[in-house]
């Protein structure tokens, strides 16, 4: 099987071709995420694409795939894949490798703090939001870590 980083990068190229049909927004994105890795090479960027990391710990990682294979170790808890593995589609691979693998090639710190997405219903918003929570919760080595989740009521929350 594929990286999940190849995953991602396969995915904007199909985007960006035309392959797959998508909005302008997601289109402009993947061909941003593209051109990046094109331009990581250049001295004037200060950002790289999914190095290997060595943690607090001494182990070694690289961001995008350590996000990725965290979340396929989950299992859906409702509905009907209850109990099933959580398998990335292409679209979550592209989402997850380019929020956590962008990363200060002198700091190692993310380059995108905040994220913003629109996905439409019945496309795994919650099991894939509540994921990312886990994560960075207990996987992203920031001591004393808060998670927190908006909504538009109390119980959807």
């Amino acid at each position: 099987m594929k990286a999940f980083t190849q995953r991602g990068t396969q995915y904007a190229k199909d985007i960006v071709s035309g392959k797959i049909l998508s909005s302008k927004l997601t289109i402009a994105s993947c061909q941003r995420q593209l051109d990046d890795l094109k331009r990581q090479r250049d001295p004037g960027f200060d950002y790289i694409f999914n190095p290997e990391i060595t943690d607090k710990n001494g182990v070694k990682y690289r961001p995008a795939e350590r996000i990725c294979s965290f979340v396929q170790l989950l299992v859906h808890v409702k509905g009907e894949k209850a109990g099933q593995q959580f398998l990335i589609e292409d679209w979550q691979c592209f989402f997850l490798t380019v929020v956590f693998g962008w990363v200060h090639k002198d700091t190692f710190y993310r380059r995108f703090k905040e994220l913003y997405a629109e996905i439409p219903r019945k496309n795994g918003k919650s099991p894939l939001g509540a994921a990312i929570g886990l994560y960075m919760l207990t996987m992203d080595m920031e001591p004393g870590a808060e998670v927190f989740s908006g909504a538009a009521d109390r119980n959807q929350a």
